[in-house]
């Protein structure tokens, strides 16, 4: 008893002195409701960062890659937007700090959380990229009707991954066809016995393709080819909305 009526002493005294200020009800309802809404945000951002990732692997054909061989898992590592990942793995590391201030948080083990927030961002993610939300954006970005994000629609509509050409197919026959890219140039691209098409797809004139291999002189020793998701035909290039 006289141990908290001490306590209490010493805590009047800091307070008389300015030592330790009293704080309003309504700041820690402010502050909760800043939380809160950090909180939304950081999750909302984290959702659409994600989303927008897997729609560009998805429509550049890069999510593909490691089909093609070990060529292709090779340059799938490489092609991957590593700026939005970071970006969105600090979104992630936000998100768990505001959420360990919670008290239905913070008296769990930290990896409960982790793995909770990971699962909601993801499975969201995923359904929001079968959406129509992304692709309706980056066609409104290509006609310039997209203010505050259309440079990062239309930069990453175009990836240039190494060593993998995209283009519709022309005058195709059993060895060999051209490919014309978003510039209108014409490469020659070479099938031989070791030239990969992935799940075996039949190949025709007019389809959108990635080729990966070599390019020599306008020519392509292709070793994995497949084809590109049809909203990427979409937004990649005027023309090619005629095939």
């Amino acid at each position: 008893m006289n141990t908290n009526k001490t306590l209490a002493d010493k805590i009047q005294k800091k307070i008389k002195s300015g030592q330790l200020k009293m704080k309003t009800k309504s700041y820690f309802i402010l502050r909760t409701l800043l939380s809160v809404l950090a909180i939304v945000l950081i999750l909302l951002a984290s959702v659409f960062l994600l989303s927008f990732v897997l729609f560009i692997l998805r429509i550049n054909g890069i999510w593909l890659m490691p089909g093609l061989g070990i060529r292709g898992l090779m340059t799938f590592f490489v092609s991957l937007p590593w700026f939005l990942i970071i970006v969105g793995l600090l979104f992630l590391l936000a998100l768990e700090f505001f959420v360990k201030k919670y008290t239905f948080a913070y008296r769990k083990p930290v990896l409960y959380s982790v793995v909770a927030l990971i699962l909601f961002v993801g499975l969201s993610s995923i359904l929001i990229d079968r959406t129509s939300l992304h692709s309706g954006w980056m066609q409104k970005a290509g006609n310039n009707e997209l203010p505050l994000m259309g440079n990062m629609y239309r930069g990453y509509r175009q990836m240039r991954e190494h060593d993998a050409y995209v283009g519709v197919i022309k005058n195709i026959d059993q060895n060999s066809f051209e490919l014309v890219d978003k510039d209108e140039q014409v490469l020659f691209v070479n099938i031989t016995n070791q030239t990969r098409i992935f799940k075996r797809q039949v190949l025709q004139e007019g389809d959108l393709v990635m080729v990966m291999g070599e390019l020599d002189n306008n020519k392509i020793e292709a070793f994995g080819i497949h084809k590109v998701e049809e909203d990427f035909r979409i937004n990649y290039h005027p023309m090619f909305r005629h095939f």
